[in-house]
């Protein structure tokens, strides 16, 4: 019972208040003449002991730092990958050690500022030299996403995010190289005559069907349909985390790689195989056989390593004077062909795995000079225009 009377001018007052998985009570006498007072006197004493109680949880955080509330922020609240979270670790080193030993209620926009300019000094980085624009902007929404999560919790009152004098470092993009039709035509001729069957396969596999690297190394035989000539998408392999290197193994996973989800739900996907690359997955099967589930693989049993085949594609590069082009690459090329080809941009998000068309236009068809308009008719498939 919430209001008890005791005498004639006296109530008592009872407010709970939750601790955990159990209720506890808290009273209080109060001398008033009418119920109706006591009410009153209930409604405050209610409020005081909630805010009371509310205030003694988050006692700790009152002084927090920001290097300690990432610490707890990391291990308490947040579900991300172990690569990340390393990643994370490295650009916080950047952030200079006034900062991140600051409590984070005193942290004023001057503060960010001096930051800000930090980062972008032209011989902040291990080697001297300056950081990338895109570098700096994941430093400032990693400090960012901390002040966000602690306003949000209510650990800090003010954030100084919030100041409109405070704004993202600017990147500056850097156009694709995408080979123009006599280049693309000299490259697919010298893969023909000088690249072993498994790294044409994989190169040719990539352009035409614009998966990322990892989705590709995560194919197996089953994804592969002959009768429509199609691939399932289901799977990507990653580089595991150095923290999770030496780990107990099980199946999904291998002494540098794992086995994990697409990168997002629009990922897991059907795309069409052009005739060419389909052939090429004919040889490559007849050669290898299935006796491992997945197509690639090293001579231990082993899924083939990242970064294994852009190592080869950045050696082929240099020994026949061609312009360097990365794994990534191919799928910006696949994008662009596609998209020169007269392919509408809602079917090429769809067959790139994207969250939305703007996305892509954004991201990949927009940063294109129309000079290096590619050859759509080149693999004999209009770039998997089927």
């Amino acid at each position: 019972k919430k209001i008890t009377k005791r005498s004639e001018n006296s109530y008592t007052l009872a407010v709970s208040i939750k601790n955990g998985m159990s209720q506890k009570w808290v009273y209080e006498t109060v001398y008033v003449k009418t119920l109706k007072e006591a009410e009153r006197a209930w409604t405050d004493f209610a409020a005081r002991t909630r805010a009371t109680k509310t205030n003694s949880a988050f006692a700790h955080f009152a002084n927090i730092n920001l290097k300690d509330f990432k610490l707890y922020y990391n291990t308490k609240m947040r579900r991300v990958e172990n690569k990340t979270l390393e990643l994370e670790d490295y650009l916080f080193t950047y952030v200079r050690p006034e900062l991140q030993e600051m409590k984070m209620k005193d942290v004023r926009p001057y503060h960010l500022s001096e930051f800000l300019n930090d980062i972008s000094r032209p011989d902040i980085n291990d080697h001297g030299g300056p950081l990338s624009g895109t570098t700096q902007n994941k430093i400032y929404k990693l400090v960012k996403l901390l002040f966000d999560a602690a306003h949000g919790l209510e650990i800090i009152t003010n954030n100084p995010f919030g100041s409109p004098l405070i704004k993202a470092p600017k990147i500056s993009t850097k156009e694709q190289v995408i080979y123009t039709d006599e280049e693309f035509v000299e490259f697919v001729t010298l893969l023909a005559k000088h690249a072993p069957l498994r790294r044409r396969f994989q190169v040719l596999l990539l352009v035409g069907c614009g998966m990322r690297r990892g989705e590709m190394l995560g194919l197996q035989y089953v994804d592969w349909c002959a009768d429509n000539k199609t691939v399932k998408i289901e799977r990507a392999v990653i580089k595991r985390a150095a923290s999770e290197i030496g780990l107990k193994l099980d199946q999904n996973c291998g002494k540098s790689t794992k086995v994990v989800p697409p990168k997002t739900k629009n990922a897991y996907r059907v795309v069409d195989v052009p005739d060419t690359v389909f052939a090429l997955y004919k040889q490559y099967k007849a050669k290898h056989g299935t006796r491992l589930p997945f197509l690639f693989f090293q001579k231990n049993g082993d899924l083939e390593f990242p970064d294994s085949l852009g190592n080869w594609l950045l050696k082929f590069c240099k020994a026949h004077n061609l312009r360097h082009i990365s794994p990534h690459t191919l799928r910006h090329m696949h994008i662009t062909y596609k998209h020169y080809a007269g392919i509408p941009l809602a079917e090429i998000s769809q067959d790139a795995g994207h969250a939305s068309k703007e996305f892509t236009m954004r991201q990949y068809v927009g940063n294109i000079k129309k000079t290096d308009r590619a050859g759509a008719n080149v693999l004999d498939y209009k770039i998997a225009a089927k």
